[in-house]
């Protein structure tokens, strides 16, 4: 199951990146991060996360719903009971609205 995560973030990243590994990992402890050229993977054995800076995806997407976002997070949920991934990357989501001073734009 693949899910996008689209939100406005005003500091970098890499920033970005550590708040929503932090997020996560208050649910799940399972849950590491790796980062190359400013591309961060997030993983977990239940769903795996992709931050990146602003690409064709976010561009298109701001463009064609008249969305204020900068950031794309894809999500993939692999589990073998999706349910456990769903809850821990809601869970994370709740935390990380309230520690984001914008508002996120929507997960699909």
């Amino acid at each position: 199951m693949d899910l996008a995560l689209y939100l406005i973030y005003k500091k970098d990243t890499q920033q970005l990146a550590e708040l929503l590994l932090s997020s996560l990992q208050d649910f799940s402890q399972e849950t590491h991060m790796k980062s190359r050229d400013g591309y961060y993977t997030i993983t977990n054995p239940n769903f795996s996360l992709i931050v990146q800076d602003d690409d064709e995806l976010v561009s298109f997407t701001r463009e064609e719903l008249n969305l204020n976002i900068n950031y794309c997070i894809n999500i993939s949920v692999f589990s073998r009971s999706p349910e456990e991934g769903l809850q821990v990357i809601f869970q994370a989501i709740n935390t990380l609205t309230d520690r984001l001073d914008e508002d996120m734009a929507g997960l699909i």
